[in-house]
């Protein structure tokens, strides 16, 4: 991906939770998580799963790059507790909640009613 290009991206991480106990600068180190949600929050990035956040518009690399190197400046305890932080370019993205509901063993037991 050229660096000016813009698609949306998602951010998935993994904080190592013995080093977050260590170095978060409150006992209830689990807040950590959603201090990271209201940062990207604002930075116009959707909660999607667990520690999975969707850009709700197109950027650019360079972009995303400012975003994570801010929040890293806002939260010094991310570089010492990050384990897995990555970004997928999402080129086209597709709800399948429609298949699953087609064919979930829901349908069958509700039939047999």
């Amino acid at each position: 991906m050229q660096t000016e290009e813009k698609s949306r991206m998602a951010l998935n991480f993994d904080l190592n939770l013995h080093l977050l106990k260590k170095h978060y600068p409150s006992k209830r180190y689990t807040k950590a998580y959603k201090d990271i949600e209201r940062f990207l929050n604002d930075y116009d990035f959707i909660h999607r799963q667990q520690s999975g956040y969707v850009s709700r518009l197109p950027m650019s690399m360079v972009n995303l790059l400012s975003v994570v190197k801010r929040l890293s400046k806002e939260f010094y305890w991310l570089t010492l507790c990050a384990q897995v932080f990555d970004v997928t370019v999402v080129l086209e993205e597709f709800s399948l909640l429609k298949h699953i509901a087609q064919s979930s063993s829901l349908n069958e037991v509700s039939d047999s009613l």
